[in-house]
């Protein structure tokens, strides 16, 4: 960090990142939920 950023925009960036990585980590889990569920479906 050179100084000339403003603190509050950094903590805003990094909330606003943490949430998208969040709601991406959330979808993965739901869809590996599924592929698991239809494996265990008989054919």
């Amino acid at each position: 960090m050179t100084g000339g950023a403003d603190p509050h925009a950094l903590v805003e960036a990094l909330a606003s990142s943490q949430l998208a990585v969040d709601t991406v980590v959330t979808l993965r889990d739901r869809v590996v939920e599924a592929y698991q569920e239809i494996l265990r479906m008989p054919v």
